[in-house]
């Protein structure tokens, strides 16, 4: 009994889902926000201007036919690199995301060391960070 690994709270495998179900989420709002921000340009208008005859449906076909390959390529390539991180995980024996943080005193004693005295210049580089992107959204609505 004393080999039995104990109950994780926090599986990998749902965690993994649903970072991949927020990430689609972002996708999802940047492709629509990048629409909405082109069809209200003034490229569009001098493009339109230039162009006014409309595509064939041969050359629609063909754009679509191009646009959905490189999406369902760049999804597909996403997704591999989720599920190769979630391989190199288990073959470093980490099961669950409370172990993924948790340092191993027996492989590396000064980890421990190293993980509490650089918690400071980690939490300052989030905030950093999340200032940058309240900034950048904030200059985004300014331009509307």
């Amino acid at each position: 009994m004393a080999d039995r690994k104990e109950a994780s709270t926090t599986p990998v495998v749902p965690t993994v889902a649903g970072l991949a179900g927020a990430g689609m989420m972002a996708v999802g709002f940047g492709a629509g926000y990048g629409a909405r921000a082109w069809n209200n340009s003034e490229a569009k208008r001098e493009l339109l201007e230039k162009f006014p005859e409309q595509p064939t449906l041969e050359a629609e076909a063909l754009a679509r036919r191009g646009a959905f390959r490189a999406f369902a390529a760049g999804t597909a390539l996403a997704g591999l690199m989720g599920v190769g991180a979630v391989f190199v995980a288990r073959s470093y024996g980490i099961t669950s995301m409370q172990q993924f943080g948790a340092p191993r005193q027996g492989s590396n004693p000064g980890r421990a060391d190293f993980a509490r005295d650089q918690r400071p210049h980690a939490t300052a580089l989030l905030s950093i960070w999340a200032a940058l992107l309240l900034t950048r959204s904030s200059l985004a609505l300014d331009r509307r």
